[in-house]
Protein backbone atom coordinates (compact mmCIF):
# COMPACT_ATOMS: atom_id res chain seq x y z
CA UNK A 1 0.00 0.00 0.00
CA UNK A 2 1.58 3.43 -0.80
CA UNK A 3 1.64 6.50 1.26
CA UNK A 4 -0.58 9.06 0.59
CA UNK A 5 1.69 12.84 -0.49
CA UNK A 6 1.00 15.83 1.73
CA UNK A 7 1.74 19.11 -0.34
CA UNK A 8 1.68 22.41 1.29
CA UNK A 9 -1.67 24.42 1.55
CA UNK A 10 0.47 26.89 -0.99
CA UNK A 11 1.41 24.11 -3.81
CA UNK A 12 -2.20 22.79 -4.04
CA UNK A 13 -3.50 26.37 -4.54
CA UNK A 14 -0.72 26.59 -7.23
CA UNK A 15 -1.36 23.82 -8.99
CA UNK A 16 -5.46 24.23 -8.81
CA UNK A 17 -4.85 27.47 -10.47
CA UNK A 18 -2.95 26.38 -13.31
CA UNK A 19 -5.30 23.82 -14.01
CA UNK A 20 -8.09 26.98 -14.62
CA UNK A 21 -5.23 28.29 -16.45
CA UNK A 22 -4.26 25.73 -18.52
CA UNK A 23 -4.88 26.66 -22.24
CA UNK A 24 -6.44 23.91 -24.38
CA UNK A 25 -6.27 24.46 -27.94
CA UNK A 26 -6.44 23.30 -31.25
CA UNK A 27 -3.17 21.91 -32.65
CA UNK A 28 -3.00 24.90 -35.28
CA UNK A 29 -2.92 27.74 -32.62
CA UNK A 30 -0.67 24.98 -30.12
CA UNK A 31 2.13 25.68 -32.77
CA UNK A 32 1.24 29.09 -32.74
CA UNK A 33 1.17 29.32 -28.94
CA UNK A 34 4.30 27.21 -28.70
CA UNK A 35 6.00 29.56 -31.29
CA UNK A 36 5.42 32.21 -29.54
CA UNK A 37 5.99 30.90 -26.21
CA UNK A 38 8.92 27.91 -26.36
CA UNK A 39 10.35 28.90 -29.63
CA UNK A 40 10.04 25.27 -30.45
CA UNK A 41 6.83 22.78 -31.06
CA UNK A 42 7.06 20.39 -28.45
CA UNK A 43 6.41 16.45 -29.59
CA UNK A 44 4.30 15.96 -27.04
CA UNK A 45 0.77 17.35 -26.61
CA UNK A 46 1.39 19.47 -23.67
CA UNK A 47 4.06 22.13 -22.37
CA UNK A 48 4.96 24.72 -19.77
CA UNK A 49 6.18 27.87 -20.43
CA UNK A 50 8.14 30.40 -18.27
CA UNK A 51 9.00 33.78 -20.13
CA UNK A 52 11.38 35.95 -19.30
CA UNK A 53 8.58 38.78 -17.76
CA UNK A 54 7.59 35.93 -15.42
CA UNK A 55 4.27 34.96 -17.47
CA UNK A 56 4.05 31.35 -16.56
CA UNK A 57 1.28 28.50 -18.27
CA UNK A 58 0.25 25.31 -19.81
CA UNK A 59 0.04 24.54 -23.01
CA UNK A 60 -2.21 21.87 -24.00
CA UNK A 61 -2.66 20.52 -28.06
CA UNK A 62 -6.70 18.41 -27.59
CA UNK A 63 -6.03 16.73 -31.50
CA UNK A 64 -2.71 15.35 -30.10
CA UNK A 65 -4.59 13.81 -27.11
CA UNK A 66 -8.69 13.78 -29.04
CA UNK A 67 -7.00 11.71 -32.32
CA UNK A 68 -3.32 12.43 -32.73
CA UNK A 69 -2.41 8.98 -31.15
CA UNK A 70 -4.84 7.33 -33.06
CA UNK A 71 -7.61 6.72 -30.42
CA UNK A 72 -9.16 9.80 -27.98
CA UNK A 73 -7.19 10.28 -24.66
CA UNK A 74 -9.14 13.70 -24.07
CA UNK A 75 -9.89 11.77 -20.55
CA UNK A 76 -6.67 11.92 -19.32
CA UNK A 77 -5.98 15.54 -20.31
CA UNK A 78 -5.76 16.71 -16.76
CA UNK A 79 -3.20 13.82 -15.98
CA UNK A 80 -1.02 15.74 -18.51
CA UNK A 81 -1.76 19.29 -16.96
CA UNK A 82 -0.94 18.37 -13.93
CA UNK A 83 2.50 16.56 -14.72
CA UNK A 84 2.80 20.24 -16.30
CA UNK A 85 1.78 22.43 -12.84
CA UNK A 86 4.24 20.27 -10.54
CA UNK A 87 6.75 20.88 -13.01
CA UNK A 88 6.02 24.41 -12.74
CA UNK A 89 5.69 24.21 -9.28
CA UNK A 90 9.18 22.48 -8.64
CA UNK A 91 11.26 24.39 -11.18
CA UNK A 92 10.16 27.97 -9.76
CA UNK A 93 12.89 30.18 -9.01
CA UNK A 94 15.44 27.96 -10.59
CA UNK A 95 17.83 29.58 -13.20
CA UNK A 96 18.42 26.54 -14.93
CA UNK A 97 15.93 23.67 -15.54
CA UNK A 98 17.12 20.01 -16.68
CA UNK A 99 14.13 19.76 -19.01
CA UNK A 100 15.14 15.41 -17.66
CA UNK A 101 15.72 16.24 -14.57
CA UNK A 102 14.87 15.07 -11.25
CA UNK A 103 12.16 17.90 -10.87
CA UNK A 104 10.75 15.99 -14.47
CA UNK A 105 10.45 13.05 -12.75
CA UNK A 106 8.72 13.94 -9.51
CA UNK A 107 6.06 15.39 -11.99
CA UNK A 108 5.82 12.05 -13.25
CA UNK A 109 4.99 11.10 -9.78
CA UNK A 110 2.42 13.49 -9.54
CA UNK A 111 0.55 13.03 -12.34
CA UNK A 112 0.67 8.79 -11.58
CA UNK A 113 -0.60 9.86 -7.94
CA UNK A 114 -3.25 12.32 -9.60
CA UNK A 115 -4.72 9.66 -11.99
CA UNK A 116 -4.57 6.46 -9.44
CA UNK A 117 -6.67 9.09 -7.32
CA UNK A 118 -8.94 9.51 -9.72
CA UNK A 119 -9.27 5.37 -10.44
CA UNK A 120 -7.36 6.18 -13.98
CA UNK A 121 -3.86 4.69 -13.64
CA UNK A 122 -4.39 2.15 -16.29
CA UNK A 123 -5.84 4.35 -18.86
CA UNK A 124 -2.99 7.04 -18.32
CA UNK A 125 -0.72 4.21 -18.92
CA UNK A 126 -2.07 3.29 -22.15
CA UNK A 127 -1.65 7.14 -22.86
CA UNK A 128 1.76 6.94 -21.85
CA UNK A 129 2.88 3.72 -23.50
CA UNK A 130 1.29 5.10 -27.02
CA UNK A 131 2.77 8.30 -26.47
CA UNK A 132 6.29 7.44 -25.60
CA UNK A 133 6.55 4.67 -28.40
CA UNK A 134 5.39 7.18 -31.04
CA UNK A 135 8.16 9.25 -29.70
CA UNK A 136 10.76 6.57 -29.86
CA UNK A 137 9.49 5.93 -33.51
CA UNK A 138 9.98 9.68 -34.34
CA UNK A 139 13.68 9.56 -33.05
CA UNK A 140 13.34 10.38 -29.50
CA UNK A 141 16.22 7.89 -27.77
CA UNK A 142 14.75 8.72 -23.90
CA UNK A 143 11.26 7.55 -24.51
CA UNK A 144 11.61 4.22 -23.82
CA UNK A 145 13.88 5.04 -20.95
CA UNK A 146 10.85 7.20 -19.36
CA UNK A 147 8.67 5.14 -19.96
CA UNK A 148 10.13 2.50 -17.90
CA UNK A 149 10.05 5.06 -15.02
CA UNK A 150 6.63 5.81 -15.55
CA UNK A 151 5.87 1.95 -15.42
CA UNK A 152 8.30 1.36 -12.49
CA UNK A 153 6.40 4.21 -10.86
CA UNK A 154 2.58 3.04 -11.66
CA UNK A 155 4.09 -0.44 -10.23
CA UNK A 156 4.48 1.10 -6.72
CA UNK A 157 1.26 2.31 -6.56
CA UNK A 158 -0.84 -0.22 -7.90
CA UNK A 159 1.04 -2.76 -5.10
Amino acid sequence: MTEEVLYSPERIAYVEEKHRQAMILTAENFVLLSQMCLSTIPLAGAAAFLLKNGTEGILINWDHYAHGLGEDFSDCVDFEIEHEAQELWLTRGKEKVNAFGPDHYEAIRCALRFAKKAGMLNRYMELKTKQLRTFEAAGDIKAMEELGFYKQEASKLNA
